[in-house]
């Protein structure tokens, strides 16, 4: 079997180092530097302040390019944004 990407992310570094072990005593893996992006999501990190942001933002702008709609005008929607 072969999986092409996986993302591992936590608060907890010996939890995460722990599983990362596990899961190399059964297959076969390499380390890659940190993930910027991941299935069309655009990763960033503040380890200062300990947030990480995930946002969709430049997937959007290619959608809105391919139909021609990057002059719309955005409007609010009906949710809280914490939804």
């Amino acid at each position: 079997m072969y999986v092409d990407d996986m993302l591992k992310a936590g608060k907890d570094r010996a939890m995460i180092l722990e599983m990362k072990e596990k899961i190399h005593e059964n297959l076969s893996m390499k380390e890659l530097e940190n993930a910027r992006h991941i299935l069309r999501l655009r990763i960033e990190r503040n380890r200062i302040r300990e947030i990480l942001q995930v946002s969709q933002s430049d997937y959007v702008r290619k959608v809105l390019r391919i139909f021609n709609m990057e002059n719309s005008k955005p409007v609010r929607t009906p949710l809280v944004t914490s939804t």
